[in-house]
């Protein structure tokens, strides 16, 4: 007698039908309870692309409270920045199951792209600003930058120009891509009168040389880049050498963010970028003192010289010394000409984002900087009078104002970094303790954070915004947009109809008669 295997079938369609349904609810509960206790890079707050508050009605106001202040981990520093290091490692709700993230995930991109893209009209009280650089003439610019090479005829430019678009490789900072491409370059080259393909004219002491030695320089790191900017200028302007002493404030500046000696090409390499001389020591300083064509400047009278180009060009030039140098940022590796190991200037960033995901992160950056209080306000009030910028936005950096900019961008969404001094803790607890962006404010981890990785994190980000007194403020977006960068919130006001508008362009931070000697 052989056995027979009989297999269960459900009697009715109802049947199948109610185990159907019944296996679908399990499904979703075993879904639903791994989603909530999932702990992977979805739900990591740290992605700018996850785990995010998506929409504005999405999140009610008590979740969101709940979340702010952290179940069990309730925030009782008293220190805003201690508060908002807490605050790094907080982990997004889930309130969104996962097609709604998704969902409004796409819907925060393409409106944030939309936005992104449309440039903001500036607002001008007074007429067009087109005002020049040191009061050059800009008439006609486009004629004489282009047509002159350095004295070069036509065909010579041109064989230039397409040896180093051979050579020419993009220029891309911690991971992050600069907005810039070659023609763009190229044309920003060929504005500045020495365009021909960075070629350096040939060092000799037989020519006049002006040179940076000593260690005494003008106020802070952010005077003493503008500074440096300037010595190229002015070696420019007067068609000289320039020579840099490498016991000077300028070689410490330059070698503590740029060119470190990791190999034995940087002094050659730094030579022919920036066009300039280094000198070793004091022999070789008298050698060329020795002809009689040797002139020493001191750092303040770098600060306050006023170039008299055409504003076009003199911004083309500054740019292009500023592309120069993130070519070549430190990572890390390699030494200064002290011997002491460089620092990483793009710690600021992988301290937030990480490596991984650091090349398509989503912040915005705000430079918090007081200028030692009354001294800050009066430079402010200084500036309101001449363009007609709030003089208390920028120093107060009210929500309200740091709202104004980010929802016309749609950047109210994506990490808000704050780099400050920390002379004026109370700007941070404000934005810390509004309830629309406080939980998306951060500060980079004190191990992490230093000048150049602050600087760093600024240049890079997708929105900057600075006080338009503070030299700091004015060479980072100088960078932005040496690097292609728009979205620059510096010059604001309020229009007639008490909206905030932009009312200075770009063009601002480098025409003196509206910010000075930091143009």
């Amino acid at each position: 007698m052989t056995a027979t295997t009989t297999t269960w079938r459900p009697r009715t369609k109802r049947s199948a039908l109610l185990l159907l349904v019944a296996f679908a609810n399990a499904v979703l509960f075993f879904r639903s309870w791994t989603r909530s206790s999932h702990d992977g890079d979805d739900g990591d707050y740290r992605h700018p692309e996850s785990a995010r508050r998506m929409l504005d009605n999405v999140e009610p106001p008590d979740q969101r409270e709940m979340w702010r202040r952290g179940k069990g981990e309730r925030r009782t520093s008293s220190d805003p920045y201690k508060r908002a290091l807490e605050l790094n490692n907080y982990r997004a709700p889930r309130w969104l199951n996962r097609n709604e993230r998704f969902s409004a995930r796409v819907l925060n991109r393409r409106e944030r792209k939309r936005l992104m893209n449309t440039r903001e009209d500036i607002w001008l009280r007074w007429g067009p600003n087109a005002r020049g650089g040191g009061g050059g003439d800009d008439k006609n610019n486009d004629d004489a930058d282009g047509g002159e090479a350095a004295g070069l005829d036509d065909e010579a430019a041109r064989q230039l120009l397409q040896d180093d678009y051979d050579e020419y490789e993009p220029i891309e900072v911690c991971g992050r891509a600069a907005d810039i491409g070659k023609a763009e370059e190229d044309m920003a080259a060929r504005r500045g009168r020495r365009y021909a393909a960075r070629q350096c004219p040939r060092m000799s002491p037989d020519k006049p040389i002006v040179i940076i030695n000593g260690q005494d320089s003008y106020g802070r790191t952010g005077n003493n880049l503008v500074e440096l900017l300037h010595a190229v200028q002015y070696a420019r302007d007067n068609d000289i050498q320039l020579g840099i002493s490498v016991h000077s404030w300028a070689m410490d500046v330059i070698q503590g963010m740029w060119f470190s000696a990791r190999s034995d090409d940087w002094e050659r390499e730094l030579e022919s970028e920036l066009c300039v001389k280094i000198f070793h020591d004091r022999e070789e300083l008298r050698t060329w003192e020795d002809r009689n064509n040797t002139k020493y400047m001191e750092s303040k009278e770098l600060f306050f010289y006023g170039t008299g180009r055409p504003l076009r060009e003199y911004m083309a030039g500054q740019e292009r010394v500023i592309r120069a140098l993130f070519r070549h940022y430190n990572d890390g590796e390699g030494y200064d000409h002290k011997g002491s190991p460089v620092r990483d200037m793009c710690s600021g960033i992988d301290a937030l984002f990480g490596k991984k995901k650091r090349k398509h992160a989503i912040y915005s950056v705000i430079h918090v900087r007081s200028l030692e209080g009354r001294p800050g306000m009066r430079l402010m009030n200084r500036l309101a009078q001449d363009t007609g910028t709030d003089p208390d936005a920028a120093l107060r950096m009210e929500p309200e104002y740091v709202k104004s900019i980010l929802r016309h961008v749609g950047m109210i969404e994506y990490p808000i970094v704050v780099i400050t001094d920390g002379e004026d803790p109370t700007v941070l607890e404000r934005l810390l303790d509004d309830r629309e962006i406080g939980h998306n404010v951060y500060v980079i981890p004190p191990a992490a954070s230093w000048l150049g990785g602050d600087m760093t994190a600024a240049i890079m980000s997708n929105v900057f915004i600075g006080n338009p007194v503070s030299t700091f403020s004015a060479f980072i977006a100088k960078s932005r947009l040496a690097l292609g960068f728009g979205h620059n919130y510096l010059f604001r006001a309020k229009d007639e109809n008490g909206e905030w508008r932009t009312i200075c362009g770009d063009s601002c931070l480098f025409d003196r008669t509206f910010v000075g000697p930091m143009a």
